[in-house]
């Protein structure tokens, strides 16, 4: 387990949630962790109300509390008719439809749409805040569109690695990017400025394009990870019993964009391990090692390098925990 150093109580306690079943070569991920904040995940809400008590059994004994007010908790696949909210010692824990974690929505439907329109409705915000910049008759459209990139465009791409885009999604995000750089180049629709002219003149890319970099480089990375890291484990990991709502179609995985792009690139799971040339490919800069590569060589890479384990990722129900410190 990856701990992070929030006190000997924490440590403790979350060190005995992990469930690994070593003799099945799986690992079942059911709590993630970060300063103060604790989601449990677990495939029932019986289940998940157990375990909320006996957590709360263990804070109490090294002097720490759930803030009940902050806690939610939420099912993913599951029927609507589920009930509202589960008791833990008497306080009542919320149903919710999504919420933040650490700076991303999450969503019961396990789509990153909400996540998406909340970070260009902040990154809008910004660009309000700089509305005298993008408006100035001085500045050139270059220093404009460096702005842009400086301030507005970090908070829009904020958690962007783990998403995973729809057609829908691809187009919200390059149709809101291209106002902006209209807006740096001072001109409107009507000017019928064509989009690789915008893109011409300020040596700008398609934000979807720049979402895909990210994501690739990430993915280098998680690779590099060693073998026991939770982030390289998950490479590999399935939802147990995912149902698809009827008419939904399958649903889109991150793995299977990540597949995507590497065969865009023409890379392989191989070409991360050395850093030089992975940059150059997720940059453009090169293209990967393979000649031609179909998805099931990639699929097979990608399971290769994730340890051919197949890990199980009990995704049904989560729940935001607050650990507070009591003043004694």
């Amino acid at each position: 387990m990856e701990r992070i150093d929030v006190g000997e109580g924490v440590e403790f306690i979350c060190g005995r949630l992990v469930n690994k079943a070593e003799e099945l070569q799986t690992v079942a991920l059911d709590h993630l962790l970060y300063a103060d904040d604790l989601g449990l995940f677990a495939q029932s809400l019986e289940k998940l109300t157990a375990v909320t008590k006996n957590l709360c059994a263990k804070f109490s004994a090294f002097g720490l509390q759930v803030n009940f007010t902050k806690t939610k908790f939420m099912s993913f696949n599951a029927e609507q008719q589920q009930q509202q909210a589960i008791d833990v010692d008497g306080n009542s824990i919320e149903r919710v439809r999504e919420f933040a974690y650490l700076g991303s929505i999450i969503s019961e439907d396990g789509t990153d749409k909400r996540d998406i329109e909340t970070r260009i409705l902040l990154a809008q915000k910004k660009t309000g805040e700089l509305s005298n910049v993008f408006s100035s008759k001085i500045l050139t459209p270059r220093l404009k569109f460096k702005i842009l990139c400086a301030f507005v465009y970090p908070v829009l791409a904020w958690g962007c690695e783990t998403w995973c885009l729809r057609q829908s999604d691809e187009n919200l995000l390059d149709t809101w990017w291209k106002k902006k750089l209209r807006h740096c180049l001072g001109v409107t629709k009507r000017d019928h400025v064509k989009t690789r002219d915008i893109y011409n003149r300020l040596e700008a890319r398609a934000l979807s394009e720049k979402i895909r970099e990210r994501r690739l480089r990430y993915f280098g990375h998680v690779v590099r990870y060693p073998a026991k890291r939770w982030a390289r484990l998950m490479l590999s990991a399935t939802v147990p019993n995912a149902k698809t709502k009827k008419g939904q179609g399958a649903t889109k995985t991150w793995i299977a964009e990540i597949n995507a792009d590497l065969n865009r690139k023409r890379a392989t799971v191989k070409d991360c391990l050395d850093r030089n040339l992975w940059r150059d490919i997720t940059t453009g800069a090169t293209t990967g090692s393979a000649k031609t590569t179909s998805s099931s060589n990639t699929s097979s890479a990608l399971s290769f390098q994730a340890n051919n384990n197949s890990e199980r990722l009990p995704i049904q129900a989560i729940m935001r925990l607050r650990g507070r410190k009591r003043i004694i």
